[in-house]
């Protein structure tokens, strides 16, 4: 039965990976994947009330997750069996494919936040992704979308409200340290300080602090994250 289950979780990681780099229809929903609710979904709304109406159930679910994997919530299980890993994660994927509409182009008209933390939310969840069958590279698809809606949100930005700041500011760096960290990040670098001043932030350990009020997972984001925010005060002084 375990057996079974494996080559199921195999098959279905392929489905999602496809559908993320070719834009394909899955094959199968996230209902083909028996898996227990993440965590305990009462705290992790008391925990992330502070960040506004911007998390959707779907990204509590997500919260929920990240917190299960940063060791936030001890249910007695200890570490993580690797195939409820995977289960979980690609259930999670395929509710946030269902929801972001990847196979569209994107929108003429501006994404509202939730669309825009969905897009976030998936470019997060790739990071998850084993190595060894996750080519960040080649979801062009998000990239073009999560690129898109960067401007949205930051057209939108002007005169809002903090946790609108706090949305981009995450968004920009799980675009860079996802499905843009091989592309210039001139630009991203110049968003991320602006984002940052609006947001009163200027040291790395407060934008930390920002962060983690989003999906966010310390031992695989923590140091590229960090990359990101020193890259971005170089070019900020150097253009300066």
């Amino acid at each position: 039965m375990e057996q079974n289950r494996m080559l199921a979780v195999k098959s279905l990681r392929v489905d999602v990976e496809l559908a993320l780099q070719t834009g394909s229809p899955t094959l199968f929903h996230s209902d083909a994947i028996s898996v227990n609710p993440v965590g305990d979904s009462e705290i992790t709304k008391q925990h992330y009330s502070g960040t506004g109406s911007v998390f959707s159930d779907l990204m509590l679910d997500v919260l929920s997750f990240a917190s299960l994997l940063n060791g936030g919530q001890k249910d007695g299980r200890g570490k993580l069996d690797p195939l409820i890993y995977t289960e979980l994660l690609v259930s999670l994927i395929y509710r946030l494919i269902a929801v972001t509409g990847l196979r569209q182009l994107p929108k003429t008209s501006r994404r509202t936040h939730e669309d825009v933390a969905h897009l976030a939310t998936l470019a997060f969840m790739t990071t998850l992704l084993p190595r060894y069958v996750s080519d960040r590279c080649n979801y062009i698809l998000l990239s073009v979308h999560l690129e898109s809606a960067i401007q949205d949100l930051q057209a939108v930005s002007t005169d809002s409200k903090d946790d609108i700041y706090s949305l981009l500011l995450w968004t920009l760096f799980m675009a860079g340290i996802s499905t843009l960290r091989h592309k210039d990040h001139r630009r991203l670098s110049l968003l991320i300080v602006e984002t940052c001043g609006r947001l009163a932030l200027y040291d790395w350990p407060a934008v930390r602090r920002q962060l983690y009020r989003f999906p966010w997972v310390y031992a695989l984001h923590d140091d590229p994250g960090r990359s990101l925010w020193e890259n971005s005060q170089r070019r900020s002084i150097k253009m300066s």
